[in-house]
């Protein structure tokens, strides 16, 4: 019984020492973590840097895809791409021209066919 109320009795003073080293723990480690922490603050950096990539990606197929269609207005008109519309909506070709077919399904676009 001695050595336990010597152990209290030595320990006592070191409580509030100890009792403000947890609470700095503890807001360290929600600094850390936490829903606003110093790591959802790297995850946010990342995924905000993947988003602009995204929408740089979306911006150039808008601005190619505004260009075509710029080129397929009435008075614009584009004689080279009204041909190359028409010819893939009606599906013709030239007699001097090479028509390479290629799979849908294969995501490389080749293939062997049977």
């Amino acid at each position: 019984m001695a050595g336990a109320r010597d152990i209290l009795r030595r320990a006592r003073p070191l409580a509030p020492h100890l009792a403000v080293a947890g609470v700095i723990a503890f807001f360290l480690l929600h600094a850390l973590h936490g829903r606003g922490g110093l790591l959802a603050y790297v995850h946010l950096q990342d995924r905000l840097a993947a988003a602009k990539q995204t929408r740089a990606e979306l911006v150039e197929q808008r601005e190619r895809l505004a260009h075509r269609i710029e080129l397929l207005k009435p008075g614009t008109l584009n004689p080279d791409m009204l041909e190359e519309q028409a010819r893939r909506v009606l599906n013709f070709a030239r007699p001097d021209e090479v028509v390479v077919l290629l799979d849908h399904g294969d995501p490389a676009g080749g293939g062997e066919q049977p």
